[in-house]
């Protein structure tokens, strides 16, 4: 264009910049304007926000779990200071028993949670729906234990009362999102990505510890200032309430629960736009392969010799991860680091937080390239090295120390990175992977189970321990127990690193005999017009020489189209 001086007057556009989520990643764009990352097969494609939603909503959860390890550890610290006589926790002072039963009680709510879910069964609860009702107990269960300071105006016993009933529905949340977050994460996932983003699970867990001591810090000077701690407990579970509330089911539950396809597909297009009907389909052929009849129970199911072996592991890790004694100790964290730190606890707290939340960030980025083997092993290594050097300087009388003590401080920054970056993050991308698509449920229902159980017995406990033999007891312990988690991980856990979850079966079942109820999947030969070469009276082979091998991304078989747009089974 001409200027009012006779000059040229050039245009320059501003390049829109694409977002990539891995170097070298290309991109493209569909007409609807969303973003798409496209990578190989189109199986692992993906909308960017969609799938962004769809993992930070459900790790809302995350947070709220590792909140109650903050506001708990400065409820303990009021209730120390308290010189109330009118409320219920100058009956809790001096009692390290009540106190331990405080901490204790919101896994038996998480484990109560888990046998409801796993009575229903898989068909009946997805992963949404236990996230909603997740939301809406902990959102409940958090004004109950706000209030409970409250009521104690009218009795003491109330108060109490509430506290307790408050602490069993958040530990209600605790149980169900910890059981929906990585199924969820991980059939929406992308296979390349799912390490990454199931790792995001551990990350929100350390986000909402920090989250929790900031707050409590910052109300430390307010009368009964850690009940307005809970308050901002009751704000992320309805942001978390709202923000599943958009998301689909994930797409294998639908297919597992007998929905039609083209639901499953409906809701597969919400994070992946590429996927056609045949993937739906495989994905349907696969998961029949392993869903044995409705006239077993859901125990005698997975104790099968093809199926016990991954909820085996799997339990094993849920083990090892509470034996070593973390998410019990991040209870009574603060007291042990205000003996060491001095006049530096702030600062001392807010280092380990930002320690343990470095280590969950390194094996989220880094697990997809890394495995899950390596981390583990050598993170339950460095916890064995950390707490032995804890134990052995506890032996060493700390009592004559005053003032800021940096090495055992160091010890346990170390010792909280390591669990963040071994058991703290695998444990909840193994749980995500290891079951079966039809009795994932089921199976993850018993997993957290024994996690609750083993975390409300460690808790207690340990908290009875720190009273009576003291720390150096404690730390040994914990050496001990991540030893053994060390040669458990060494010998049992398999790698998963790059494979389907379907892939992740196959490898499970290759060293087993078929079991009868799997040697036989019908489908319909009149429609397919296929004739199957195998029997189950013949069939003596593993199960997936049953069936060609497949990654979704071609068809096994030619696809008739249906009367609702979605291909009939082959």
């Amino acid at each position: 264009e001409e200027g009012a001086g006779g000059g040229e007057r050039r245009r320059h556009k501003k390049k829109r910049r694409t977002p990539r989520l891995r170097r070298g990643m290309p991109t493209s764009r569909i007409d609807e304007g969303e973003w798409v990352v496209q990578e190989g097969d189109p199986v692992d494609h993906f909308k960017v926000w969609p799938l962004i939603a769809s993992v930070l909503f459900p790790c809302f959860g995350g947070i709220l779990v590792g909140f109650d390890f903050g506001a708990f550890a400065w409820m303990i610290v009021a209730i120390d200071d308290n010189e109330d006589f009118s409320t219920w926790m100058i009956e809790v002072k001096d009692s390290s028993t009540l106190v331990g039963i405080i901490a204790a009680i919101s896994y038996l709510g998480a484990a109560i949670a888990c046998i409801v879910v796993y009575w229903l069964g898989g068909s009946t609860v997805s992963s949404r729906k236990e996230l909603l009702f997740a939301a809406v107990c902990y959102t409940t269960g958090s004004l109950g234990e706000s209030e409970s300071q409250n009521l104690s105006s009218l009795s003491s016993g109330l108060g109490f009362a509430f506290l307790i009933i408050g602490r069993l529905v958040y530990g209600a949340g605790i149980g169900l999102s910890l059981h929906a977050m990585p199924p969820y994460i991980s059939e929406i996932a992308p296979v390349k990505l799912r390490g990454l983003l199931c790792g995001f699970i551990e990350v929100s867990i350390a986000l909402g510890t920090i989250f929790g001591y900031a707050i409590g810090m910052w109300l430390e000077e307010e009368d009964y200032g850690w009940k307005y701690t809970f308050k901002f407990a009751m704000v992320i579970g309805i942001g978390m309430f709202f923000g599943v509330l958009i998301l689909p089911n994930s797409p294998r539950w639908l297919v597992a629960s007998g929905s039609p396809l083209y639901e499953a597909l409906e809701a597969a297009h919400f994070v992946n736009p590429s996927l056609t009907s045949e993937n739906i389909v495989n994905m349907k052929r696969d998961i029949e392969r392993q869903n044995p009849p409705t006239d077993m129970s859901a125990f005698q199911r997975l104790m099968d010799p093809n199926l016990r072996t991954p909820v085996f592991v799997g339990m094993g890790v849920i083990v090892v991860q509470q034996i070593t004694g973390q998410a019990a100790v991040l209870y009574y964290i603060r007291d042990m680091i205000s003996s060491l730190a001095g006049d530096l606890l702030i600062l001392a707290l807010v280092l380990f937080g930002l320690v343990k939340l470095s280590g969950a960030l390194v094996t989220m980025f880094f697990m997809d390239r890394w495995g899950r083997r390596f981390p583990l092993i050598g993170g339950l290594t460095g916890m064995f090295v950390f707490c032995t050097l804890l134990c052995l300087f506890y032996l060493d009388d700390l009592d004559s120390v005053k003032g800021f003590h940096w090495p055992m401080l160091l010890f346990i920054d170390f010792w909280g990175f390591s669990y963040s970056v071994s058991v703290g993050g695998v444990t909840w991308v193994l749980l995500g992977e290891l079951f079966p698509a039809p009795l994932k449920t089921e199976a993850l229902s018993l997993a957290l189970i024994l996690f609750c159980v083993l975390a409300a017995a460690m808790s207690f406990i340990i908290g009875v321990e720190i009273e009576s033999v003291g720390n150096a007891f404690v730390w040994g312990q914990c050496a001990v127990t991540a030893f053994v988690g060390v040669y458990f991980v060494a010998s049992t856990v398999p790698e998963t690193k790059g494979k389907t979850l379907e892939e992740i079966q196959k490898d499970f079942n290759q060293d087993f005999d078929t079991p009868d109820f799997l040697v036989s999947v019908a489908y319909d030969e009149e429609e397919s017009g296929h004739e199957s070469s195998h029997s189950s009276a013949s069939h003596t082979g593993p199960a997936q020489d049953k069936y060609p091998r497949t990654n979704y991304g071609a068809a096994m078989d030619p696809v008739a189209e249906s009367k609702d747009g979605v291909t009939g089974t082959p």
